[in-house]
């Protein structure tokens, strides 16, 4: 079961069929809306306001979902998740059945009648220490401190023995 706590931030771009941005202020209403036996609460009902760009974003937690409502045929659709160090992204596309695509952006793709991305974010365990053994660079990291320390250690101890010497 994921966190509900942590939030999501998705953008959503709408172009015509030329790629340029629709009008700003275009309004498209939402219905917030959760995965059925989740627990989660749905986000409220809202409005998307495209800006320049023919963009808005919308934000979700575990288990939400918005459905864009009056969003024409005609036009071309991209979703973006913002990148978080602590999840990593994938997303499937209603009419690419059974794929799954390991990335934040759906890229821009025509609308159709019903199409329907779902993201999913999978959380990211990060160590106590920040290196993890998985990978050969975290492993010369790791190496690397050691070695460093085992000197520091080393230099301190043949000081110390040397002073103790010398006031003999």
């Amino acid at each position: 079961m994921g966190s509900h706590k942590t939030t999501f931030v998705f953008t959503v771009f709408l172009r015509d069929s030329d790629g340029n941005p629709l009008p700003p202020y275009t309004e498209f209403g939402f219905i917030g809306d959760i995965i059925t036996g989740s627990g989660a609460i749905a986000p409220q009902d809202g409005m998307l306001r495209l800006d320049d760009y023919g963009s808005a974003m919308f934000m979700l937690k575990h288990s939400q979902m918005v459905i864009i409502q009056d969003v024409p045929i005609d036009i071309y659709i991209q979703i973006i998740e913002r990148p978080d160090m602590n999840h990593v992204v994938s997303f499937r596309d209603s009419e690419n059945k059974g794929v799954e695509v390991d990335s934040n952006d759906t890229s821009s793709l025509p609308m159709t009648s019903y199409r329907i991305f779902d993201f999913t974010n999978a959380r990211v365990d990060i160590v106590p220490t920040g290196i993890n053994l998985v990978d050969a660079i975290s492993i010369l990291k790791l190496f690397v401190l050691v070695a460093f320390s085992a000197s520091i250690i080393f230099t301190v101890g043949i000081i110390y023995r040397r002073l103790k010497v010398a006031k003999r």
